[in-house]
């Protein structure tokens, strides 16, 4: 297996580093599945608000024309789930990498 990283998981990465800064890790998630509670009066967990962003992807992926950043954002939305579900809040493997020089 090649060791080098595939540009749309590289781009996925830089996605999660920047938005993490700019609108903070998880816990975003935390007030979206608030919000989006309230509105549609049923409980809706943080982990479905990144199960519902990937669909919203795969949507506008099979809907419109060809974007790379649907697919790269899938990854990123993937990311959040998987940290949601096992409880490994933080993005310490994307700060680590990023803050190594390993950015592109």
């Amino acid at each position: 297996m090649s060791e080098e990283i595939p540009e749309i998981f590289e781009k996925a990465a830089e996605a999660i580093y920047e938005r993490t800064e700019k609108h903070g890790a998880e816990d975003n998630f935390d007030t979206i599945a608030a919000f989006w509670s309230d509105y549609l009066e049923r409980r809706i967990s943080p982990k479905e608000v990144a199960d519902l962003m990937i669909l919203l992807k795969i949507a506008r992926a099979k809907d419109g024309s060809y974007n790379q950043d649907d697919y790269s954002d899938v990854c990123g939305y993937a990311y959040h789930g998987n940290q949601i579900s096992s409880g490994e809040k933080g993005h310490t493997l994307i700060r680590n990498k990023m803050s190594t020089g390993d950015r592109q």
